[in-house]
């Protein structure tokens, strides 16, 4: 894999001022959020500073397929004129998973379903065909998953890209990206977008 191909994934780490574990069922907060850059390319980006009103709603505790949960509810506003998104609005936090989802996702879980992925992009592939947010590229990847050479396809992955990552992620407080020489298996024939290209039924 080309570094440059790497090194396009951007994570955040998030801090709040107050903790939103600090605000009162049916109370709202005004929250400082801080999103610190993280990984390779931190250097060249900048933390991304927002005040937000956070709001609890309640907290409920229940049983799903023999799974405890905890589920806090809530709501997260923008404290600017800017145009909310999807990640604004009613939420639901489902502390014993660490998920969080918006409010309407969170009505459509029925199940909580496990098993174990044949590399990480069945991984990815197995959540898209869940979620199932464009029934073309659903139908696509089911059938795709069920062609002669997807399992070769997986073992490549699993043996290839997904092993250097186990073995090269952080390790010792020193990164992959950061040791010489600098190189990974490709693993784009796991590649969902390649798999199934826009507009393949």
């Amino acid at each position: 894999m080309r570094r440059g191909a790497m090194l396009r994934m951007i994570n955040h780490r998030y801090s709040y001022s107050p903790e939103p574990s600090s605000v009162g069922i049916g109370k709202t907060q005004v929250i400082a959020r801080k999103a610190t850059p993280i990984g390779p390319l931190a250097a060249m980006l900048r933390s991304d500073d927002l005040m937000i009103r956070y709001t609890l709603h309640g907290t409920l505790g229940s049983r799903l397929d023999g799974i405890d949960l905890i589920n806090h509810f809530y709501t997260i506003e923008r404290n600017d004129l800017e145009v909310p998104d999807a990640q604004w609005g009613k939420r639901v936090y489902i502390e014993t998973l660490d998920m969080d989802l918006s409010d309407d996702a969170a009505a459509r879980v029925e199940s909580i379903a496990s098993g174990e992925a044949l590399s990480s992009g069945d991984f990815y592939i197995d959540y898209m065909i869940r979620i199932d947010i464009l029934p073309d590229l659903t139908r696509c990847l089911e059938e795709k998953r069920k062609a002669p050479d997807y399992l070769e396809k997986a073992r490549r992955q699993r043996e290839g890209s997904d092993k250097y990552m186990a073995d090269a992620f952080p390790g010792e407080g020193t990164a992959f990206w950061e040791t010489e020489p600098f190189s990974a298996p490709d693993e784009q024939a796991m590649n969902v977008y390649q798999i199934c290209p826009p507009g393949a039924k």
